[in-house]
C-alpha cells in the first residue's frame, strides 16, 4: 500500500511539474509578444498567429478524439453513417470479453479465490452456525434439569461440532475447490459490462481515468503551443 501511495505522489508530481511547465511557457511566450509588439509595433502580429492558434487546435484536436471514445453513443439513424458511433459503444461487446478475460487470468484467478477462502476462519463460522441452530431448535424442546446440570447437552453438542469440523479438511480439499471451479469469473465480468448502459459505462470509465484524460486534452495543448513557438520563430527570422 506504502509503495502503491508513493507512486501515485511521483505520478501527481510528475503531472503537476508538466503543467505548471506549459503554464509558465505560455506567460512568458505571451509577455514577449506583448513586449514585442509594443516595441516594434502591431504590423508583425500576423507572425504570432500560429502561436495563438496552435495550442487552441492541440487542445481542441484531444478534447475531440477523448470525446468520440464514447460519443455518439448510437449511430445516426442515417444512411451511410452505421459506423459514426463512439469506439467504445461501438465495440464494447469486444472490450468487455476481453477486460473479462484479462481478470479472470491476471486479476481474479480461481488460485486467488481458493487462497481467500483459505485464509477464512471456516472452522469458526461453522462452530458459530452449529451452536445457533441447536440452542434455537433447543430453546422450543422442554429438556429436564437434570439433563442441563449434568453437562450431557453441552457434550453432545460438542460432540456434534466436532464431527462436522472433521469433515471440513474434506470439504476444504475437495468441495470448494469444485465449487469455485464452476465459477465462470470471465463471463460475469462480461455480462456485467455490457448490461451497462452507455451513459454508466463512460462514467464509470471517467470515475477511473477523468484526471489522467484532462491531462492529455492539457498535453495537446502544450504540444500546440511549441509547434506554434517553433512556427512564429520561423515566420520572424526567415
Amino acid at each position: 500500500m506504502t509503495e502503491g501511495n508513493d507512486l501515485m505522489k511521483q505520478t501527481l508530481a510528475i503531472e503537476y511539474i508538466l503543467v505548471g511547465s506549459i503554464l509558465t511557457l505560455a506567460i512568458l511566450s505571451v509577455g514577449a509578444i506583448g513586449i514585442h509588439l509594443a516595441t516594434q509595433g502591431w504590423g508583425e502580429f500576423k507572425a504570432y498567429l500560429p502561436l495563438f492558434i496552435a495550442p487552441f487546435l492541440g487542445w481542441w484536436t484531444n478534447w475531440i478524439a477523448l470525446r468520440m471514445l464514447f460519443r455518439p453513443y448510437e449511430p445516426p439513424a442515417l444512411k451511410g453513417l452505421s459506423q459514426f458511433q463512439g469506439v467504445i459503444p461501438r465495440r464494447r461487446e469486444q472490450i468487455a470479453n476481453k477486460v473479462g478475460a484479462m481478470i479472470e487470468r491476471k486479476l481474479l484467478t480461481h488460485d486467488d479465490l481458493q487462497h481467500v477462502v483459505k485464509e477464512m476462519d471456516l472452522d469458526g463460522a461453522v462452530r458459530s452456525a452449529v451452536n445457533t441452530i441447536i440452542d434455537r431448535e433447543l430453546s422450543n424442546t422442554v429438556i429436564p434439569s437434570g439433563i442441563l446440570r449434568s453437562g450431557i447437552l453441552r457434550s453432545m453438542k460438542e460432540a456434534i461440532i466436532k464431527k462436522i469440523l472433521d469433515n471440513m479438511e474434506h470439504v476444504h480439499e475437495e468441495t470448494i475447490p469444485e465449487l469455485l471451479a464452476k465459477i465462470d469469473i470471465h463471463q460475469m465480468v462480461t455480462e456485467r459490462l455490457n448490461s451497462f448502459t452507455n451513459e454508466e459505462l463512460e462514467s464509470t470509465v471517467l470515475s477511473v481515468a477523468e484526471r489522467e484524460l484532462k491531462h492529455l486534452v492539457l498535453l495537446g495543448g502544450g504540444i500546440g503551443l511549441v509547434i506554434g513557438l517553433i512556427q512564429t520563430a520561423l515566420n520572424l527570422w526567415l
